[in-house]
């Protein structure tokens, strides 16, 4: 394309010579040039869209799950169960690291924990009740099984369910009889879990820093680029808007794909300092059907200056020979706006 640039500017020189070329002699060529025509404004750049990711592994998970989880959870509670009635009082305590997998769609959390019981109340049998006290012991995974969401503030929400699975379940020995307490301590563990559920989702945005990652995105993204010289040509970005997908939930890695919406532009003018855009309210979409990837149009603006600087580089102060020892010298070559089309200025000095 340089090359046929170059080309048509030295098939011009060579026109504008033509008529001393036929001439006898060295004469003086005026040309009368074009009336001259404001160009009309350039169209606003067309919207482009990118998916913009972020994502935590569920090593990360681990990892955050291993720090914040309490070793252990304590409590008391009315029991009721087969031949005794009293109260209780609870230690839960973990009892090995918290893991976490994908099921399907889902995240889930496992902690292993091990339960201790004392129970304090009466015992009743054949009409007879007489006060007990109990020592109850179990162990058991709890798991919590969440299917995260983001809002439109960037806010994770977890939508966990609670899933107890006893792997011996607390009994205790009454007149002879074995008595599960697995009742009581299913209640317990998830009275206190749904307690903490806000906490876990209040721990997870602590750590993931969505919104604080998303707004330096967004600054960082209106700044123009230098993306290559001679000519210098610059990339400005004017985000218009973002929306959330429903978050990706895959074998080793959840991800959110914001989309973002944006005017593109590549200029040989160095852009003024932008006036920084806030990052405004995410659209979301409960469908999962907003398109990932990226659709790019990116017009490129060509200042004159720039288009100038590079024509006399190339073409300026350049001769031709025209046989019979004719010379074409071909001076400054300039191009500017004529209404809708490009007009070019060319100095051309004929020698014999």
């Amino acid at each position: 394309m340089r090359k046929g640039f170059v080309l048509l500017i030295l098939f011009l020189a060579a026109a504008a010579g033509g008529a001393w070329f036929f001439s006898f002699g060295s004469k003086p060529l005026g040309v009368t040039p074009p009336v001259p025509i404001p160009a009309n404004p350039l169209p606003e750049p067309p919207v482009s869209t990118l998916s913009v990711p972020f994502s935590v592994s569920v090593a990360e998970l681990e990892t955050l799950a291993q720090a914040r989880l309490p070793e252990e959870i304590s409590g008391a509670g009315p029991v009721r169960e087969s031949l005794f009635d009293g109260r209780g009082t609870y230690l839960v305590r973990r009892d090995g690291d918290p893991d976490v997998r994908v099921d399907g769609d889902r995240l889930v959390l496992s902690v292993p924990i091990a339960f201790k019981a004392r129970l304090n109340g009466s015992a009743t049998a054949l009409g007879l009740s007489v006060p007990v006290s109990l020592s109850a012991e179990g162990a058991a995974t709890v798991e919590i099984s969440a299917r995260p969401s983001v809002t439109s503030d960037w806010k994770v929400q977890t939508q966990a369910r609670i899933h107890v699975k006893w792997r011996r379940p607390p009994t205790a020995t009454i007149f002879g009889v074995r008595v599960t307490f697995q009742g009581a301590a299913d209640e317990f563990l998830r009275a206190r879990i749904e307690e903490a559920l806000p906490r876990i989702d209040a721990a997870l945005n602590e750590s993931l820093k969505l919104r604080e990652r998303a707004e330096e995105f967004w600054r960082e993204i209106q700044q123009p680029r230098l993306v290559s010289a001679s000519p210098d040509l610059w990339l400005t970005v004017h985000p218009l808007s973002v929306s959330l997908p429903p978050v990706r939930i895959g074998p080793e890695r959840a991800l959110l794909e914001a989309g973002l919406e944006a005017r593109l532009t590549l200029s040989t003018l160095k852009p003024e300092p932008p006036r920084a855009v806030p990052l405004p309210p995410a659209a979301t979409s409960a469908s999962g059907k907003t398109r990932s990837g990226f659709a790019i149009e990116l017009p490129v603006f060509l200042g004159y200056d720039a288009l100038n600087r590079r024509l006399e580089q190339e073409v300026s102060n350049r001769s031709l020979s025209m046989g019979d020892e004719r010379i074409l010298r071909i001076g400054k070559v300039s191009v500017s706006a004529n209404g809708s089309r490009l007009a070019f200025a060319v100095d051309v000095e004929a020698l014999e």
